[in-house]
């Protein structure tokens, strides 16, 4: 499934490295799965339309679509399916060092995104405990599957340090995947906004990997929390103070079956 030619020693060296210097570690990983199944995943990408986004929120989301593997057809909820595999979860606790790595077959969060013309998100880190599996979040696969991307159509794939320090910047080239650690320091968007032609979207299959919570657990379950940026406008920065007010409030006072209507209403304002 994965390109029998990847370097796993280097990669392991690379996501460790980063997360020394960083505080979270990372690592890109070019021509990632083999042909066959990215010609599925991609000629089966449930595609939609600008008009019918379910994210119409600015900087905390524009013009930006999901689609849950759980809700398409057989053969390519199969073709998904793939990456929760045992040997795909021993490869990635190989390229990480993080063991004990468990998947999520409700794909809570993840699956098919697509983004317009126009469309971004912004700089953010993001919830950190499955409610359901009551787990934690520890690890972000980005595969990106766009067969033509230019740099001037932007969509980057930017990352920031602890300090916000923009580090890296990531271009959604064909069969390019993004291995990243998600905690409380991994900052990460792709905040400017497309300036695709409208026939191209940005495409990408999201997967997200857990681990078990510790005894000890002192992870505050906030959800996404939003960071400014350069070129923020002033709407914007008001919507980034209200979500992140609104994460610190749920978390102690909302009982969890009105928080997640409360973000479904949000997301369409």
């Amino acid at each position: 499934m994965f390109n029998n030619l990847l370097d796993l020693k280097n990669l392991n060296q690379v996501f460790s490295q980063n997360k020394s210097k960083y505080g979270f570690g990372f690592v890109v990983i070019d021509d990632c799965i083999d042909e066959v199944l990215y010609t599925k995943l991609l000629n089966g990408f449930p595609n939609s339309n600008k008009e019918s986004s379910n994210y119409k929120q600015g900087y905390l989301g524009q013009y930006k679509n999901e689609v849950n593997p759980n809700t398409v057809d057989e053969d390519l909820r199969n073709s998904v399916s793939k990456f929760l595999q045992f040997e795909i979860v021993k490869l990635l606790e190989h390229i990480t060092s993080i063991e004990g790595i468990i998947v999520d077959p409700s794909f809570l969060g993840g699956g098919f995104h697509q983004t317009f013309r126009s469309g971004k998100l912004g700089m953010h880190t993001d919830f950190r405990i499955h409610e359901t599996l009551k787990v934690e979040r520890k690890l972000n696969f980005i595969l990106y599957l766009n067969e033509e991307w230019r740099d001037d159509w932007n969509g980057a794939l930017s990352l920031a340090d602890k300090n916000k320090l923009k580090i890296a910047k990531i271009y959604p080239i064909r069969n390019r995947a993004v291995l990243m650690e998600t905690n409380s320091v991994s900052w990460h968007g792709h905040p400017e906004e497309l300036n695709t032609p409208e026939n191209i979207s940005r495409k990408s299959l999201a997967l997200y990997y857990y681990v078990s919570l510790s005894e000890k657990n002192d992870i505050k379950n906030y959800n996404t929390i939003y960071t400014n940026t350069d070129g923020v406008t002033i709407s914007d920065r008001v919507k980034i103070i209200s979500n992140n007010l609104l994460q610190i409030i749920a978390n102690d006072y909302i009982p969890p079956i009105l928080l997640r209507l409360l973000k479904v209403y949000m997301r369409k304002k």
